[in-house]
């Protein structure tokens, strides 16, 4: 497979993340911070405000889907210092979107690893 493991590249974020979370009462979606992978893709937007697919691999299998409860689409807003994370879960209850203010660093980050993805990469449905 083809994609950047999220804690790779938010490694000075990811525990301010995990912990934010944890304080909303959200230990499910904190868990999933360290699965958490971007497919290659082109990233959203400009350094300084851009957005990206990522999900917890491995992902929910079929069976794990149909017996999963339905929950509201939801994004938490966590802000790091100058920093704005906007984390995005969906109606299985799990993480599929970011979005990311503020930290040009980590858009940087994000181009060199995903750059370094093979051209031959997975698409993400065949996760």
């Amino acid at each position: 497979m083809a994609e950047v493991k999220l804690v790779d590249v938010l490694a000075l974020w990811a525990p301010s993340l995990e912990g934010n979370l944890l304080e909303k009462g959200e230990e499910n979606v904190a868990s999933q911070l360290r699965r958490v992978i971007v497919p290659a893709q082109k990233i959203a937007g400009e350094p300084t405000d851009f957005s990206f697919m990522a999900f917890p691999y491995p992902r929910l299998s079929a069976e794990q889907l149909k017996e999963a409860p339905l929950v509201e689409e939801v994004s938490y807003l966590i802000d790091h210092g100058d920093a704005r994370f906007r984390v995005d879960v969906d109606h299985f209850g799990q993480i599929n979107w970011f979005c990311i203010k503020g930290v040009p660093e980590i858009y940087d980050l994000m181009k060199i690893a995903l750059a370094s993805t093979s051209e031959n990469s997975t698409p993400f449905w065949k996760y």
